[in-house]
């Protein structure tokens, strides 16, 4: 680049391009608007087959997708839901506040809904379940491993509705509200046999400070049989 005329070759380089530019608008701008490509593009589809023929068939499709599988993360006030469709793309991510839930799925076409299997899983079974939906309770322990990230709702969520899709994947049994009763009643029990036993061992511990020594069995006969 010393010398001048290679200076001059490379300076002469921008200017013919410019000018090239310059006049391929002129000759657009001279074209009819029929065949004018930067006025009216999608009368020119052909020419640019894979930018505006892609985008239509993005949009087509979009519009067909609908919600196949649900997953829902139970809460006590706010409830979080990811939704996808048959080709696993998104549809919905967003929370739900306890009086929106069953509205939101009345909303929704008969589709998978993915919950665990914790306190109050089975009420809202129960509930989605007589909109027309198929829910699928899962062992929380085995939606731990699809959680892709830090533990949040919004996480919690997605990996319910990725790991109720799983085919190998467990479900526990929805109850119905007399096993629940059934349960209830059992579990009660074992609390008020709990309490009696913890009540009976103070006492003794207390007696036994004061020198009188009690038996560690509990007669459950009443007095005077």
């Amino acid at each position: 680049l010393r010398s001048t005329p290679q200076r001059a070759r490379v300076l002469e380089w921008p200017l013919w391009l410019g000018l090239g530019a310059f006049r391929y608008s002129a000759a657009m701008r001279g074209k009819s608007g029929s065949d004018a490509y930067v006025e009216r593009p999608f009368e020119t589809a052909s020419k640019v087959p894979n930018v505006v023929v892609l985008n239509a068939t993005r949009r087509k499709d979009r519009s067909m997708d609908k919600i196949t599988t649900v997953g829902l993360d139970l809460a006590k006030s706010v409830f979080q839901v990811h939704a996808i469709s048959e080709s696993g793309e998104p549809l919905v991510r967003r929370t739900l506040r306890r009086s929106q839930v069953l509205d939101f799925f009345d909303k929704l076409p008969p589709c998978i809904v993915g919950m665990e299997a914790c306190g109050s899983a089975h009420h809202w079974a129960r509930e989605i379940a007589a909109l027309g939906h198929d829910v699928r309770l899962m062992p929380p322990v085995y939606v731990k491993a699809y959680v892709k990230r830090n533990k949040t709702d919004a996480a919690d969520a997605e990996a319910i509705c990725e790991a109720v899709t799983r085919p190998t994947m467990r479900f526990v049994p929805i109850k119905s509200v007399e096993q629940q009763a059934a349960g209830m009643v059992l579990k009660t029990r074992e609390l008020l046999v709990r309490q009696r036993s913890q009540a009976a061992n103070a006492l003794r511990g207390h007696m036994a400070e004061l020198g009188c020594e009690i038996a560690s069995n509990i007669d459950p006969t009443p007095p005077g049989d």
